[in-house]
């Protein structure tokens, strides 16, 4: 089993880019906000940033890697059988290793997504204008979830976006985008990306290479 990390900072493309891929040839999409967000709901606690780092605080505690613990046990738990599996929502190197010790290091890649904060902010704040990408973004599909609505609507203010751009980078993202085996650039030259087919092409030809090593 190949694992893909797909890393970046909000609104970078990077969960979009592995739901599409990943429903084109069968491969899951796991997010740390999943066993993040259960836990919230366990609390009674709505999905806003300043409760999701709190919690977050409180679960690192237990363990400095508990989301990425959590989503280890659904992919040997549900996903034996697949070539691959895309994780997203990962933010600390510590966290690489982890999975690299559990999966091997010749299986397990990460790849990092780029653009600027003005074009992020657009696609997350706008997302059907912002986004030249064919069906629903991750975003857009995850307005379904009643734990996402809030942390939506909050998230499409600046000052919010910002807020959670310097929260994910003080969990030690910076690393994680730097140390990267792929980088996939978002945006052309001409703003504010370049167009869904070319990055999607991309992405897949970075699939298929990860696939054919052994």
């Amino acid at each position: 089993m190949k694992i893909i990390v797909t890393v970046g900072m909000p609104g970078s493309g990077k969960s979009s880019h592995a739901k599409f891929i990943g429903d084109k040839y069968g491969f899951p999409l796991l997010e740390t906000h999943t066993p993040l967000y259960d836990e919230l709901k366990k609390r009674g606690l709505s999905g806003t940033v300043d409760n999701i780092k709190k919690v977050t605080i409180e679960l690192k505690k237990v363990s400095d890697s508990y989301l990425t613990e959590k989503l280890i046990e659904i992919v040997k738990r549900d996903y034996r059988d697949k070539k691959l599996v895309f994780l997203s929502g990962i933010r600390a190197w510590s966290e690489i290793e982890i999975l690299r010790k559990e999966f091997g290091g010749n299986n397990v890649f990460v790849a990092t997504f780029l653009a600027s904060r003005k074009s992020r902010f657009q696609r997350v704040a706008k997302p059907k204008k912002g986004f030249d990408f064919v069906g629903e973004s991750t975003r857009e599909s995850e307005k379904k979830l009643k734990e996402k609505k809030e942390e939506e609507a909050l998230i499409k203010k600046l000052e919010e976006f910002i807020k959670k751009d310097e929260k994910d980078l003080g969990w030690g993202l910076a690393k994680v985008i730097a140390l990267a085996d792929y980088f996939i650039i978002t945006e052309s030259e001409k703003y504010p990306h370049k167009s869904w087919e070319a990055t999607d092409k991309e992405f897949e030809e970075i699939v298929n290479e990860i696939l054919k090593q052994k």
